[in-house]
């Protein structure tokens, strides 16, 4: 199973591969180049996670991955207000693949705030469908709590016929003091600009599950998900590190690799939260 995390930079990618990830996410935060110059300096598999609303030009932006000698793109469809790009996730999947680069798509197995529904799980699983027909590769998903909602979700994908490899996100337990600097950061944004702000769920709900990744062990999420008949041997695992030490996910994660495999045995079994 393969294991992916977000890096902050070059000095955080480094780290993140000597915990043993197969590859690291740099997150498109400010201009476009600015990700992809940072994502250069990377000495590993990196890939480029950009909201498509910060793709003013595609074809600048190929050319500025290929110059870098990026060849892998996260595209997500972005938050209101933060990017000049008009182009549609749809319109830049089939692009970027036909200009040579492998390009992953993002999903929520459950809503904003955690929330989740059939309803929810069956217009998540339609939006892949398109996703997949445009032309997408790979699936990142947001992180997610439940692992009941996560077998529902992945039966509702498989059966709508999407089988690209899904990599389940799951989010470090963060620091308390880290989570309190980011609900501050986010409270200053909010009353510079609180009327974009206050309407601007991606945000909310990240500071939400921030707040939420201080309570449960993401190990045992990772078990329980790992050993989930849906799982293949394609899918694995998506890590918001942001800067803390996942190690102990890294190997929650290979060790359920090896356990599949038939390369160890499980001790007990993990009913997970």
């Amino acid at each position: 199973m393969k294991v992916s995390a977000e890096a902050l930079g070059a000095k955080s990618a480094h780290n993140l591969f000597g915990a043993g990830v197969d590859e690291v996410l740099l997150p498109c935060i400010g201009r476009f180049d600015d990700a992809v110059a940072k994502a250069a300096r990377i000495d590993g598999p990196v890939t480029v996670h950009t909201p498509a609303n910060r793709i003013e030009d595609p074809a600048h932006a190929v050319e500025c991955l290929h110059e870098h000698g990026i060849d892998s793109v996260l595209v997500v469809s972005g938050n209101p207000g933060h990017g000049r790009g008009t182009r549609t996730i749809y319109e830049l999947i089939p692009y970027f693949r036909a200009h040579g680069l492998h390009v992953s798509v993002g999903a929520y197995p459950e809503d904003y705030f955690t929330k989740t529904s059939r309803a929810h799980r069956s217009k998540s699983a339609s939006i892949l469908v398109d996703k997949q027909a445009y032309g997408a590769e790979r699936i990142i998903t947001q992180a997610s709590f439940s692992t009941g909602n996560m077998r529902k979700w992945l039966q509702a994908v498989r059966s709508r016929g999407v089988t690209l490899p899904i990599q389940v996100g799951v989010m470090a337990s963060l620091p308390r003091r880290m989570v309190g600097r980011f609900i501050k950061a986010t409270r200053a944004e909010i009353f510079t600009h609180p009327r974009a702000q206050l309407a601007n769920k991606p945000n909310l709900d990240l500071v939400f599950r921030m707040m939420r990744s201080t309570m449960p062990r993401p190990e045992r999420f990772i078990d329980a998900v790992a050993a989930m008949d849906e799982m293949g041997p394609e899918d694995g695992f998506h890590l918001f590190a942001y800067g803390t030490d996942v190690t102990s996910l890294v190997n929650a994660a290979h060790a359920a690799r090896q356990v599949r495999e038939g390369t160890a045995t499980v001790a007990e079994d993990v009913s997970g939260p």
